[in-house]
């Protein structure tokens, strides 16, 4: 962390702040479906987010940004809180994100995604738990295997099975370091078929078991 940043988390991300004595911040935390209403805020793509989830402000952007957050902050110490006026200012932050970022966006072509790319990445976030093979999702975009594959490495360079695993291994994650799911419960919420293939899977992309991960 440095001055003049702002850090992006989303829904059910894994994260650690590693915080020095003395630093000055601002948090906003927000609901998923608030979180989803501000999506047309941020303009661009949520995958790019994603992977520029820190973003070096220039000294305009970081004063407009700590405005809307230190208003944000007296508004929710009001007696009535006036929560129509907090949602439009955390839109104004959206949009204050989306302006910083835009010279990167637009130079670089990768994030550009397909609009079939990104209800893809919503529809393995909506199935991901029961459906994991390349053809349900394909069939619920209306195009075939192969071609999904092809979207997704022009996009991001990764096979559809890689996405969907990659989900997988997310949420089993989260689940082992900020749940009280014993590995059993966790193995049966990802709809693994028993505990040796659940450790197997995960063993192969960490190279730990679940148990050593979530100590």
């Amino acid at each position: 962390m440095k001055d003049y940043q702002i850090h992006l988390v989303f829904p059910d991300q894994v994260h650690q702040w590693d915080i020095e004595a003395g630093t000055v911040g601002y948090q906003l935390m927000i609901s998923r479906d608030w979180f989803e209403s501000l999506i047309p805020a941020l303009r661009f793509s949520q995958l790019f987010y994603q992977n520029h989830p820190v973003i070096d402000l220039s000294d305009t952007s970081f004063e407009f940004l700590v405005y809307e957050f230190k208003t944000i902050k007296k508004l929710l110490n009001d007696e009535n809180v006036f929560w129509e006026m907090i949602q439009k200012r955390s839109e104004m932050i959206g949009l204050l994100i989306s302006e910083a970022v835009e010279f990167i966006f637009k130079n670089d072509e990768q994030y550009h995604s397909n609009p079939v790319f990104s209800k893809f990445l919503n529809l393995i976030d909506e199935y991901f738990k029961e459906e994991r093979s390349v053809s349900f999702y394909a069939e619920k975009l209306n195009i075939s295997p192969n071609y999904l594959n092809i979207i997704c490495k022009k996009s991001i360079n990764s096979s559809a099975s890689s996405l969907i695993q990659g989900r997988i291994l997310l949420e089993a994650k989260r689940l082992l370091k900020v749940s009280k799911k014993s590995v059993k419960d966790i193995v049966f919420y990802l709809g693994f078929y028993d505990q040796a293939s659940f450790s197997k899977f995960f063993k192969s992309q960490t190279g730990m078991t679940p148990s050593q991960f979530k100590e």
